[in-house]
């Protein structure tokens, strides 16, 4: 199978670069962000991609559907949810395109797969409530993570949260469990990540 991929908030093009070291099978059909400098850096590591200068908010399920994908992969603006950015949550404007994506979710036609990465805190929020909420109705099986990059041997030790979500029969590679996992998995087994209980607060 070929996944046909949306990726939004594409930046630099980080989920792309994520996506092929995956060795997964699947072609970007198109990459959006209103970044016009992150575009140029884009277009530069991936010339031949299909990149949309858009705000994500503009987007139509028309024009959506009409890439005929299969997979989203995003990581939204995460200034809402971190304490430098006041954690104003669903009141900060940066959230208004990730709200309008999760409002128009169930009409996707041939959405089956989501990987979503954001910053810690974001699994909090009122915004992580109400995208959990939707795959739900929508009748997506996830799983949420907090994980730390270090862990799988990237140098980088950033705690980050990440969401995937699909719609297919078949069984996950890994246990699936219905709270936050903040553990690697190998083989369907868990095992707790190298960081220590003082970065894995719950919330307050």
């Amino acid at each position: 199978m070929k996944h046909r991929i949306l990726e939004l908030y594409s930046g630099i093009g980080g989920m792309h670069c994520a996506w092929n070291e995956s060795g997964i099978n699947g072609e970007i059909v198109a990459a959006v962000d209103i970044n016009t400098v992150a575009n140029q850096v884009y277009h530069y590591n991936f010339p031949s991609t299909n990149l949309i200068n858009r705000n994500i908010q503009a987007l139509s399920v028309q024009e959506i559907n009409k890439l005929n994908i299969d997979t989203i992969l995003m990581s939204p603006p995460c200034q809402p949810f971190t304490r430098n950015g006041k954690y104003l949550d669903e009141n900060d404007l940066r959230t208004n395109s990730f709200l309008h994506l999760i409002d128009l979710l169930s009409q996707f036609e041939k959405l089956q797969y989501i990987l979503m990465e954001n910053v810690k805190g974001f699994e909090c929020s009122t915004v992580r409530n109400l995208f959990i909420g939707k795959l739900k109705e929508c009748q997506f099986e996830y799983q949420e993570f907090l994980l730390c990059p270090s862990s799988v041997g990237v140098p980088n030790s950033r705690l980050r949260y990440y969401c995937i979500a699909r719609k297919t029969i078949t069984k996950w590679h890994f246990e699936n469990k219905p709270e936050i996992v903040d553990e690697f998995t190998s083989k369907g087994l868990w095992y707790p990540l190298h960081f220590g209980k003082s970065d894995r607060k719950g919330c307050s």
